[in-house]
C-alpha cells in the first residue's frame, strides 16, 4: 500500500509541474502566437522543459535549455528573447514547481559536486 501511495504521489507531483510549466509559458507567451492559435501552441517545446526539469535544477541550466528549445522550434528571427529573459522564466518554473527552499538546496549541492 505504502509502494502505490508514493508512486500516485510521484505521478501528481509530475502533473503539477506540468501544470505549472505550462502556465508560465503560456504567460510568457514567447512568440506572441496564443493570442491567435491554439491553446497547445507551445506543447512540444514545453514537454522538451519539462524533460530538461527532471534532470536539472540548475537555473542557467534550464533557462539555456528554454532557450535552446524555442530557438530550434521557431529560429531566432522569430524567437527574439534574450538568455537573461530566459534566466527568469527558468526561475519562474523552478520556483513554481520546487519551491525557493529545494532551489536553494539543489544549487548548493550541485555546487560542491
Amino acid at each position: 500500500m505504502q509502494i502505490c501511495y508514493v508512486l500516485l504521489k510521484c505521478f501528481l507531483e509530475v502533473e503539477v509541474d506540468s501544470i505549472n510549466v505550462k502556465i508560465i509559458i503560456d504567460e510568457w507567451d514567447p512568440i506572441a502566437l496564443l493570442s491567435h492559435a491554439p491553446d497547445d501552441e507551445y506543447h512540444s517545446e514545453i514537454c522538451v522543459i519539462e524533460q530538461l526539469l527532471k534532470s536539472t535544477t540548475d537555473t542557467n541550466t534550464l533557462a539555456l535549455g528554454i532557450y535552446d528549445v524555442f530557438t530550434r522550434a521557431f529560429g531566432d528571427d522569430v524567437f527574439t528573447k534574450t538568455q537573461s529573459e530566459c534566466v527568469v522564466i527558468a526561475q519562474k518554473i523552478l520556483r513554481r514547481c520546487l519551491g525557493d527552499g529545494a532551489i536553494d538546496t539543489f544549487s548548493s549541492h550541485s555546487q560542491r559536486l
